[in-house]
């Protein structure tokens, strides 16, 4: 590790992890979040962790989709996360999403938007 890297987190499943979003937050952890792919072709569902301010995973959390789903946005709200999000199954057309979380990741909301 180079002499001004404080600590490294690595996580992800066998296939391709996308990372999205890195929110500093007022405690010093972080959410980050993307996408994990759950098959080696197509599938993918949101992920949203919690990094504590030592490096260390708090929490991972998974948002099931459809079929391949992609994050682009995530914000911390009061009572916790708003969420845009992409997607399509084989055979429709592309959907938007607006998705409201509580603070652990677990839908409370989801509105297809487009």
């Amino acid at each position: 590790m180079a002499q001004d890297t404080l600590w490294t987190c690595t996580f992800g499943g066998p296939f391709f992890d996308e990372l999205s979003s890195v929110l500093p937050r007022a405690d010093g952890s972080f959410v980050v979040s993307g996408f994990e792919a759950t098959d080696p072709y197509i599938a993918s569902d949101i992920c949203i962790a919690i990094i504590d301010s030592l490096g260390n995973l708090q929490s991972r959390h998974y948002i099931d989709s459809e079929t391949c789903e992609k994050h682009t946005y995530i914000d911390e709200i009061a009572d916790g996360f708003i969420l845009g999000a992409y997607g399509y199954s084989p055979g429709t057309p592309w959907k938007v999403y607006l998705m409201k979380t509580d603070t652990f990741g677990d839908i409370i909301w989801r509105k297809t938007v487009l």
